[in-house]
């Protein structure tokens, strides 16, 4: 995510089929971890990172456009898609 070639993780997901008697879950809006390259992960609030998910999340994939570009695509179930270009 910040491009210092360390691992980093991003996160995504709720979830809205619930049983009738169980709220859906669907306070989570995203979280991005960014990895100092010992296995330690520090979490980074939405508005500096970017990463901004909220709604049911159903599969997120890292892609490459013909430019070698890098994205990421979160698919969600029955809304919207989003995409997010990383510096690449």
């Amino acid at each position: 995510m910040n491009n210092d070639s360390n691992l980093d993780i991003v996160a995504s997901g709720n979830f809205y089929v619930t049983e009738v008697e169980t709220v859906r879950y669907d306070a989570g809006v995203g979280l991005c971890l960014l990895g100092d390259g010992n296995g330690n992960f520090q979490p980074i609030n939405a508005k500096e990172s970017g990463w901004f998910t909220p709604g049911d999340v159903r599969t997120m994939e890292l892609v490459e456009t013909k430019e070698g570009k890098k994205m990421i695509m979160v698919l969600k179930n029955s809304d919207y898609m989003q995409t997010y270009l990383l510096n690449n």
